[in-house]
């Protein structure tokens, strides 16, 4: 049981230093340093100028279903300011969804070709 235990942190180990490799390697941490800055400025920017948010936690939940590009439509932007905040969110999640594909797409291919050359 001792022997088990120690296989599994082992190989958690193993996990979360490709894991963070992975992050070193694509620079991710900048993408979601950013990410988290804008979903918490946008939850206050949209809470503040639009009505349809009656709280923090609906503009929360609004800049993260738009940045998603799920975009349920439960709440919707009702003034002009409420918009342009939704159009830019809307834009940033499609680029940030494509970085991240690339970043791993990228990571793949580079380990494809190294173990082709070895």
């Amino acid at each position: 049981s001792t022997l088990f235990n120690i296989e599994n942190f082992v190989l958690n180990q193993k996990n979360i230093k490709i894991f963070t490799d992975f992050i070193k390697e694509t620079h991710l941490d900048k993408l979601l340093t950013f990410l988290v800055i804008l979903v918490v400025s946008s939850s206050i920017a949209f809470f503040i100028v639009d009505e349809s948010a009656n709280s923090f936690i609906d503009g929360l939940w609004y800049v993260i279903v738009t940045l998603s590009t799920v975009g349920y439509g439960d709440i919707v932007p009702t003034t002009t300011n409420g918009r342009i905040i939704g159009f830019v969110l809307i834009i940033i999640g499609i680029l940030s969804f494509s970085i991240l594909t690339g970043a791993i797409s990228s990571i793949y291919t580079k380990r494809i070709e190294e173990q082709n050359k070895n």
